[in-house]
């Protein structure tokens, strides 16, 4: 049988969720960005022009080789993912922005809104 990109790899695919975010554009979704970051396991990356947040979880169905125990019954949008997506072997990612820290997030939003980021909240 031959072996596929997958048999080669612990399944980092499989270890976080990426969820699109709007652009943030004013004080206050910067601040719901901020609030995400304050917690473990969240990065916001973006990509082709699209915010995302990320969260490091690992799928409940890898086995302890990294492999789907739920293949044959797997999501759609496992069933999309292609090898031309490969966290592992298609090399280093090239963000446009990548956020592991709220502070980070703070510095850029601040170079973004000017006076509108250190305007006085409630």
């Amino acid at each position: 049988m031959t072996e596929s990109l997958c048999d080669q790899c612990p399944g980092m695919c499989c270890r976080y969720i990426a969820l699109p975010l709007d652009e943030p554009a004013d004080r206050e979704s910067f601040e719901e960005i901020r609030w995400f970051l304050m917690h473990e396991g969240v990065s916001v990356f973006v990509t082709d022009g699209q915010w995302y947040l990320s969260v490091a979880t690992a799928c409940k169905h890898l086995d302890d080789k990294g492999m789907c125990d739920a293949y044959a019954t797997r999501p759609a949008i496992c069933r999309k993912y292609s090898s031309g997506n490969c966290d592992y072997h298609g090399g280093e990612y090239e963000y446009q922005l990548f956020f592991t820290h709220a502070q980070q997030l703070a510095d850029y939003a601040a170079e973004k809104l000017g006076d509108a980021w250190t305007a006085p909240t409630k």
